[in-house]
């Protein structure tokens, strides 16, 4: 009754405001405007465009009758007001920091992983850190220095379970636990039947049988695509380069790829594969294919000169597995192994969990 009585009040003093302004403007618009003029007139803020002394008539009528414009009603007004916004403010960034934080994590180790400035000190310094020389390359004892403090030039393989374990995983977790279990009790059943009744009827058996071959095929198709997933190390593995000719002590020497250290003075030449990440020191008409990295399939030029604060876009370093499509060139390999720009992404994608399929996940809450 109260807020009907507050209600009506209200629309009394709308009412009124209306019909002031009526005499002081054109009738004509007005009247077009008389709806849209009472909604704005429910909104306490476009009062006083309108007419300046309605808020005053509007406090008054509800500090009398608990209305719209009362202290009491307009401050639990502006609470709810406030608590909604709060409320709303809150879910709307649970929902951007929840989506931020998982993409923002995501971003952050991509970020994390791509960044390097070796392709913006002077080669001067970097040549310092290694204990490096540009005539004569490593010594064999600095060599043996860098080695264990940088390792191997090899990337390391994920730990992986074997084909036997993941195949009876498959047969064995899940919803095929429920398989097994009927088609067993088929057997059982069929069994005591054929103990007790000389013309048994073989139903028993043949359900049986068709919940084993069903276990059977949906647990090997399983096991077929998750070991094709996983197996991503392989397709990484078959781009690392078999040999690199490397200076040493004054020498030039061929050796095995994976024996390279950081520091290395590394000699690149048209077909070759980059062994490394490489610092280029000197080139001559050089191009890579840097498709695997990029998607670009054009040759890209490699210099001595750092001509981007990006290390994917300036010319003057050398991806570890990328292609040398023209020219030669001389470089300080700057990372090995798992430190190259490859062998991060390679980390990355191993380190990716397999998400379960919609099936798989309602099988698994049955």
């Amino acid at each position: 009754v109260v807020a009907s009585r507050a209600l009506a009040d209200s629309e009394i003093v709308i009412n009124r405001a209306v019909a002031r302004l009526e005499n002081k403007s054109d009738p004509n618009s007005i009247m077009k405007e008389k709806g849209p003029l009472k909604k704005k007139l429910s909104k306490r803020d476009s009062y006083t465009f309108l007419n300046p002394q309605v808020p005053a008539i509007i406090n008054a009528v509800g500090s009398t009758q608990g209305g719209v414009g009362s202290p009491v009603r307009r401050q639990r007004l502006e609470e709810e007001s406030s608590d909604t916004d709060e409320s709303c403010a809150g879910d709307r960034t649970f929902l951007i920091q929840g989506k931020s934080e998982k993409s923002g994590d995501l971003l952050g180790d991509l970020k994390k992983e791509l960044e390097t400035d070796y392709h913006k000190i002077s080669l001067e310094v970097l040549l310092r850190k290694f204990g490096s020389n540009v005539s004569t390359g490593l010594s064999q004892n600095q060599a043996d220095i860098n080695m264990g403090r940088f390792g191997p030039n090899v990337l390391t393989p994920p730990d992986d379970v074997s084909d036997w374990m993941l195949f009876l995983e498959h047969l064995t977790g899940g919803f095929s636990v429920l398989l097994w279990v009927g088609a067993f009790l088929c057997f059982g059943a069929f069994a005591v039947q054929k103990a007790y009744l000389e013309d048994a009827p073989s139903d028993y058996l043949y359900l049986g049988i068709v919940l084993s071959l069903v276990v059977l095929i949906s647990g090997t198709f399983a096991y077929y695509q998750e070991a094709k997933s996983s197996r991503i190390m392989d397709s990484f593995k078959k781009m690392v380069p078999q040999c690199a000719v490397v200076l040493r002590e004054g020498n030039l020497f061929e050796i095995d790829a994976t024996d390279l250290v950081v520091g290395d003075i590394v000699h690149m030449k048209l077909g070759d594969k980059i062994p490394a990440d490489v610092r280029l020191i000197e080139s001559d008409g050089f191009k890579v294919d840097n498709s695997a990295l990029t998607g670009e399939s054009e040759p890209q030029s490699r210099n001595a000169t750092c001509t981007h604060d990006n290390p994917l876009e300036t010319k003057n370093l050398c991806f570890f597995s990328t292609n040398a499509l023209e020219g030669t060139a001389k470089g300080l390999v700057i990372s090995v192994g798992d430190s190259t720009l490859m062998g991060r992404i390679a980390g990355l994608a191993t380190k990716l969990e397999v998400e379960e399929t919609p099936m798989a996940q309602e099988m698994a809450h049955f």
